[in-house]
């Protein structure tokens, strides 16, 4: 089974990895624990340890730094590598909740049988396959209650539905899920229209038999992806963009399918729901997200030549830059030429936690909570002339006064994660989320971190500047 998102596993020497994979290799964020004892926090790339993380040997000598192929490159202090152990602490987290099992046809059988739509289906199926109607008193009751849901149905989809295009950086992504999603189902129906029409099978019971099954094929992505996103810290706007695709996709696909149904039972034939069908398989097949992703590559070279303009490049350069050629006579400084712009963008977006971080929360008050957060670090570093990140008590007071001052405790914000009280729920919060910080730092593990916020939390709950008050 390829192992790909989020998971644990344990190998057969013991040791066991927490975090991040990706084409069955250990791929981003994660923690691997030793079989010996010890353990890695940090950065992986191909399986290795790779970016910045922290090794610590069961002995207690601890490595930080920037790793290479699974060495140690360039040692750092380990408060350096905080944000990258904690992005690993986080990615373990989420694959510790990644329900194990399951994925057999015998689970997915299950599923199905316990699905009422599927018996519904069935039984039409089956009614229609034997030439059979439905009784007098079933046939009125379901038609009645049709007419009755029918409308309300349609209001309730149109008030939630919701459709547009992808970001151009999105485009290729999106276009791939869909494919895969559209194209083995209509691949399959032509086939079977195929069949069907050079074996003579009648048409009512084609129609009966693939009708439905198609429809639910090209139904939209379900909603609840977008939770599924967020449990897993997925990226929810590529999620929300897949949603909205498909169901663009399933509004024009279905009444097609629906036209050509009409016109296959009104001919007597099933031809034209086989040329309806081959003719959207094609289309779909047809999609070409390696152009979709180029056409969002090339948006990103004026950027290349902006960033030339600013290091004081001269123009030519600049241009160059954005061709991605350097300028005749002239030396580009590293990193303006387009494809070594799109080379940058593709380290941070797939190593670097912080911008993981902002590409997954791409939502304005969740990124206004972030900025100002790490804004508060920032303010306390510059004004705290003996500030000591590795001293678990100034460490502590920072946090305390960046979950107070950021809004990561607002009443919405704790409603969301379940956490409700009558009284005292913000600095219950705050305490909480205080300690979940200074915990990832290597020197405040254990009951250390819990102990420094509580020795520090009155005085710094109280410091609100710059503000005059919490916000």
């Amino acid at each position: 089974m390829l192992k790909q998102g989020f998971g644990t596993y344990t190998y057969p020497s013991g040791a066991r990895y927490e975090g991040e994979w990706r084409n069955g290799a250990k791929e981003g964020r994660g923690v691997y624990r030793f079989p010996k004892g010890g353990l890695y926090e940090g950065e992986w790339r191909g399986g290795r340890m790779e970016g910045v993380g922290v090794r610590t040997f069961a002995s207690g000598r601890v490595q930080a730094g920037v790793w290479r192929e699974g060495r140690l490159e360039v040692e750092w202090d380990e408060a350096q590598c905080s944000l990258a152990v904690e992005g690993a602490g986080e990615a373990a987290a989420a694959a510790a909740r990644v329900a194990v099992g399951g994925g057999t046809p015998g689970d997915a059988l299950r599923q199905l049988l316990a699905d009422p739509p599927t018996w519904a289906y069935a039984a039409a199926a089956a009614l229609v396959l034997a030439g059979r109607q439905l009784t007098p008193t079933l046939d009125l009751a379901t038609s009645q209650l049709a007419l009755a849901h029918g409308p309300l149905a349609l209001l309730a989809w149109g008030l939630t539905l919701e459709v547009g295009p992808p970001q151009p950086r999105q485009a290729a992504d999106v276009g791939g899920v869909l494919t895969l999603r559209l194209l083995p189902p209509l691949a399959l129906g032509a086939a079977a229209c195929g069949a069907a029409l050079r074996l003579g099978w009648p048409v009512a019971a084609t129609l009966g038999a693939l009708g439905p099954a198609l429809v639910c094929a090209v139904a939209p992505t379900a909603p609840q992806v977008l939770g599924y996103a967020h449990r897993f810290r997925l990226n929810k706007n590529l999620a929300a963009a897949i949603a909205r695709t498909s169901t663009a996709a399933a509004l024009a696909l279905a009444p097609l399918l629906a036209v050509a149904a009409t016109l296959s039972a009104a001919a007597g034939s099933v031809l034209p729901f086989l040329v309806a069908l081959g003719g959207t398989a094609t289309a779909v097949g047809a999609q070409d997200p390696a152009g979709a992703q180029d056409s969002a590559a090339a948006q990103q070279q004026p950027r290349c030549a902006a960033r030339a303009q600013q290091a004081g490049a001269p123009p030519a350069a600049a241009a160059a830059a954005a061709a991605g050629e350097p300028a005749e006579g002239k030396t580009v400084w590293q990193g303006t030429s387009a494809k070594q712009c799109r080379e940058m963008v593709d380290y941070a977006t797939s190593r670097s936690p912080m911008v993981k971080f902002m590409i997954d929360k791409m939502d304005e008050i969740e990124i206004n909570h972030a900025l100002t957060h790490e804004l508060v670090h920032a303010y306390d570093h510059c004004r705290g002339k003996n500030l000591d990140w590795t001293n678990c008590q100034h460490h502590a007071c920072s946090e305390i006064r960046a979950a107070a001052l950021s809004g990561d405790c607002d009443f919405k914000m704790e409603l969301l994660r379940g956490n409700v009280a009558v009284q005292g729920q913000f600095q219950k919060c705050v305490r909480r989320r205080a300690e979940l910080s200074v915990s990832m730092n290597p020197y405040c593990k254990g009951t250390k971190a819990a102990a420094a916020v509580d020795s520090v939390f009155e005085g710094c709950f109280a410091d609100t500047a710059p503000f005059d008050r919490i916000p």
